[in-house]
């Protein structure tokens, strides 16, 4: 009996895992079609101090299960990965590589024993024993279902599995397990399996082994450590909460009483070298070693549990007004004129910043459900002694409006700017709260702050900082804490002071132009926001933050600096993320000068053990990240002009529309990424995998006039080869690399217009035929996405993988323009003997379809298909994008867009 999916795609769609495989021949099926649509590695090592890392990826080539009853029933989820382990450890043989130790695929398998290290219960179903916080999730959007099914220890050890499923079928009750990241103990450390299978009758872990009785165990060292703990680390102890809390292996580690270590939070009580004041309750964090009673704890790390964007160094009425704000910084404002071509790089255009302002409504009571702009007490005048809820007032005068240089303006501007974050987030369709699962809402936000630890305590700093604040609860509850935003200054050498009314003498202090002004640093700190809400801490493991990316991508649209003319005024200026408050980070890094993710740059990231990253990652690596999500952007339509390519010396218009559309999707995508890891990433492989999940998870458009066109399935390509193109994916893992990473094992293409090379300030990077170089998707006969036939009506099939394409198919359509609209007609076409066993680098010039009333037609759509390389459009891939089997191309210019140009087995050619 075939499925509902079956039937109404007429692919050939498999089941992999079904509730009664005797009922339902022939499936199970086989899995995977072809071990060559499975990207898989290995990396870390156990015995050293780099944590091993296990990753597979196969969006178009998901594993299938169908549930027994409802799709969001937990153990359904759990019989459908325990199918799953073994098929992809299969797959692992077959490369070499190592997949998940033995006793992880027993405790996880059928005859587990669920009581120690198992699969993690949804958070409604978690046990009042359960220490660990990290528990299994349902992304939800409209009509949407992913779910994170996470396996690890009772206790948040940072050692499990997280597998991604997305309903594909409810009907049908179908799910689609898309990828798998596993992060295995190392070095000293070890999972709780080691006490479940080498239990005793005596001792602290005496059998039964029962999860109450781990738990009143580990509550016990712990409240009797935690005194000596708290001091240690300088923290309050009313205010500590755990982490990570990991098992040691005396034998290991050559200390026999230490058998824990754990990342405790909390506010700091003291600094090191003797008392500090400091009023704002700034959080610290520590790394512990400690045992049972009479053993002393011993400090292993202490860090201040903050980030920032630049090194150390229902209440009463609430009126709105229209405030003027700056929309976007000066610099990339359009509405201003065109400054002569300075040198950017050593200084900025003078102008009046009043002229830079645009009116925005803004409310008198500075807060929304999700973020309070607060007083500043002590740095700003007009705040001391303020309202006791500590919410900022903005008592907005119309008739005499305040200067850019004002306390008012940047609190107002920290509204706006947060408001637009927020409201971004919620126009995807996500509950912002929902993604505050380890941190508690609002988010508080100081609009002109002083910046500790250091000289910027006084607030006369050009910076700015996110913070965790503990909040109290129990030591392990998921809610962490309470996140802080403190912004300080944009400039520091003018201020400006109101001429006192009236001619009389009445001095008023001076103020200053806030950094709150920028929405691109606040966007920046929004990037630590994220990761604090969803994971409890401030950076990812391997960079920064995404903070720099969110800054480009959501400025690009509208921002003067990306006009298309490569010798115009502002050319290079596009690439600078903060161009207005100066900063020297840059979204266009060339591989080729090392800033590659296997390049001589990150390689020391790559090469630290995991305790010792937060003194090497930072603001290197997040222009690396920054570099690879700004292209994934403009391939999808960041580089969108109107009428294409410039035409002599008159350069084409941005497109504004389009461009924004485009970082519609890449933002969606980032924070979706953020929201759905449940484990802490530690490599940057992980965030392209969940951007990869977060993209074909879209069973329906993603909403509004600027997400109209997007919709699952569409992606996943170009977001491989962004991260590609920055060196991720290299040939030998063991080897520096300043350049572009290795393709996949099989990646057929159609031959189109676009460059093969992509410039950079370091020389060309050569990308060859079949990729997804940056153009304009405008919709034009010129148009450089579209294919490109030979003059003998060929065009030319080729494959950039490393391995052989087998089973290529090909299917074809003859369209004709019917105004704004696309009519199609599906063509008959075999598949000739030479497209099968396309060899690595080989091009094979195949004749288009012959075509009837060839008067009208004006496109032809050919698509190419591989178990090893399957088109978007190929309904086995279970994708939303994909053309059911006689079904038709999207008739709208734009959709037909974003299908072809997204997928190098397309090829539409315009006759």
């Amino acid at each position: 009996m075939l499925s509902r999916v079956q039937v109404l795609r007429g692919s050939s769609m498999d089941i992999h895992s079904t509730p009664n495989p005797s009922d339902a021949a022939p499936w199970p099926a086989p899995w995977p079609a072809s071990v060559h649509a499975v990207a898989v590695s290995a990396q870390g090592e156990t015995a050293g101090e780099r944590r091993p890392v296990i990753l597979s990826t196969h969006a178009a080539t998901p594993f299938i299960g169908q549930a027994r009853g409802n799709v969001l029933d937990f153990d359904d989820w759990v019989r459908i990965a325990q199918d799953y382990l073994p098929a992809l450890s299969a797959v692992f043989k077959d490369r070499a590589l190592p997949f998940l130790p033995e006793s992880w695929m027993a405790a996880l398998g059928p005859h587990g024993s669920g009581l120690g290290f198992s699969w993690r219960p949804t958070h409604a179903a978690r046990s009042p024993h359960d220490r660990n916080p990290v528990v299994s999730r349902v992304l939800e959007r409209g009509p949407d279902r992913t779910i994170i099914l996470v396996a690890g220890d009772p206790i948040e050890s940072g050692f499990g599995v997280r597998v991604v499923l997305r309903v594909l079928d409810e009907t049908d009750r179908l799910l689609a397990i898309t990828s798998l990241a596993a992060h295995l103990p190392y070095g000293p450390y070890e999972t709780t399996l080691v006490i479940e299978n080498n239990g005793t009758d005596s001792g602290p872990f005496a059998y039964p082994f029962t999860p109450e009785d781990f738990s009143k165990t580990i509550d016990g060292v712990l409240q009797d450590n935690l005194s000596n703990i708290a001091r240690d680390a300088g923290q309050a102890q009313d205010t500590v909460r755990i982490k990570d809390l990991r098992l040691l292996d005396p034998a290991r580690t050559g200390q026999t009483g230490h058998l824990f270590e754990a990342t405790t939070l909390g506010l700091m009580s003291h600094f090191p070298h003797g008392p500090e004041p400091d009023p704002a309750g700034q959080g610290v964090a520590a790394r512990t070693r400690f045992g049972f009673a009479g053993t002393p704890p011993q400090l292993r790390a202490r860090w201040p549990l903050q980030a920032s964007a630049l090194p150390d160094g229902g209440g009463p009425a609430n009126p709105v007004f229209d405030v003027p704000v700056f929309r976007t910084d000066p610099a990339s404002n359009m509405t201003l004129q065109d400054p002569p071509p300075y040198n950017f790089g050593q200084f900025r255009p003078s102008g009046d910043l009043n002229d830079a302002r645009a009116t925005a409504n803004v409310p008198n009571i500075l807060r929304t459900p999700q973020f309070e702009i607060r007083t500043c007490p002590g740095f700003v005048q007009q705040d001391d002694g303020g309202p006791a809820d500590g919410i900022r007032r903005l008592n907005f005068d119309p008739a005499h409006p305040y200067v850019a240089r004002s306390d008012d303006q940047s609190a107002a501007s920290a509204f706006v700017a947060c408001r637009s974050f927020f409201d971004m987030i919620a126009s995807f369709g996500i509950d912002v709260a929902s993604i505050f699962t380890r941190a508690k809402l609002p988010l508080l936000v100081h609009y002109r702050s002083g910046i500790r630890p250091g000289s910027g305590k006084d607030g006369r700093t050009v910076n700015a900082r996110v913070e965790i604040e503990p909040v109290d609860g129990e030591l392990s509850d998921p809610i962490i804490g309470q996140v802080h935003m403190y912004l300080a200054l944009a400039n520091l050498n003018k201020w400006h002071r109101d001429v006192p009314p009236n001619g009389t003498f009445a001095p008023r202090p001076a103020q200053p132009l806030g950094i709150a002004n920028s929405r691109r640093w606040v966007h920046h700190e929004m990037g630590h926001v994220l990761i604090a809400a969803a994971l409890g801490e401030l950076e990812f493991r391997f960079a920064h933050s995404a903070g720099d990316a969110l800054a480009a991508i959501m400025a690009d649209p509208t921002s003067r600096v990306n006009e298309a003319d490569p010798h115009g005024p502002w050319a290079t200026f596009r690439f600078q993320t903060f161009p207005w408050v100066f900063l020297t980070r840059r979204h266009d890094r060339s591989v080729l000068a090392g800033w590659s993710w296997s390049g001589s740059i990150h390689m020391d990231v790559l090469r630290t053990p995991e305790n010792e990253l937060r003194r090497l990652k930072g603001y290197h690596s997040e222009q690396i990240l920054s570099t690879t999500l700004f292209r994934l952007y403009r391939v999808i339509g960041g580089d969108t002009t109107i009428g294409g390519t410039p035409i002599g010396d008159t350069p084409a218009d941005p497109d504004v529309d389009r461009r924004r559309k485009a970082a519609r999707v890449a933002l969606y995508l980032i924070v979706r990424a953020i929201d759905s890891f449940g484990l802490s990433p530690l490599r940057v492989d992980e965030l392209e995998s969940a951007m990869i999940d977060a993209d074909v998870g879209l069973t329906s458009p993603l909403g509004s006039a600027l997400g109209d066109i997007w919709i699952g399935g569409l992606g996943h390509k170009v977001i491989r080869w962004a991260f590609e193109a920055q060196g991720l994916h290299p040939a030998d893992p063991a080897r520096i690399n300043n350049d572009k990473g290795a393709p996949p094992e099989v990646d057929l293409y159609i031959d189109d217009r676009r460059p093969k090379v992509e410039p950079t300030d370091a020389g060309d990077v050569i990308h060859g035929p079949g990729t997804y170089v940056p153009v304009s998707l405008h919709w034009a006969q010129d148009a450089q996405w579209l294919g490109a036939p030979t003059g003998d009506k060929h065009f030319v099939l080729g494959n950039r993988g490393t391995q052989p394409a087998t089973g290529v198919t090909l299917r074809a359509w003859r369209g004709h323009l019917a105004g704004a609209t696309i009519v199609w007609h599906p063509i008959a076409i075999a598949t000739p003997a030479a497209a099968n066993g396309v060899a690595p680098g080989a091009r094979i010039a195949l004749p288009l379809p012959a075509i009837i009333d060839a008067a009208i037609v004006r496109l032809l759509l050919v698509e190419v298909t591989a178990p090893g390389d399957p088109a978007n459009s190929d309904p086995a891939t279970g994708f939303a994008c994909a053309i059911p089997a006689g079904g038709l191309p999207p008739g709208d210019h734009d959709k037909l867009t974003a299908l072809v140009a997204n997928d190098n087995n397309l090829g539409l050619f315009w006759l």
